[in-house]
């Protein structure tokens, strides 16, 4: 987990090339899974998406930042 906001239940994840592995791809997937089941939603970007479009991520993170308040 890279970021977490307890009062959102919100969980930032931002994710290298070692993540397009099958083995890091199921572990994710596990602990997604876990982290949704207790009620926190879990957004992923990858680093590419962080050094290249910063605007959208920070618009993706507003809009799920505005849905976890309503």
């Amino acid at each position: 987990m890279d970021f977490y906001c307890p009062q959102l239940r919100l969980c930032i994840e931002v994710d290298g090339s070692i993540h397009d592995t099958q083995e890091c791809a199921t572990k994710d997937a596990d602990r997604t899974a876990f982290l949704n089941e207790n009620r926190i939603v879990v957004i992923r970007f990858t680093n590419e998406e962080i050094e290249t479009t910063i605007d959208n991520v920070i618009e993706r993170i507003k809009e799920i930042i505005k849905e976890r308040l309503s």
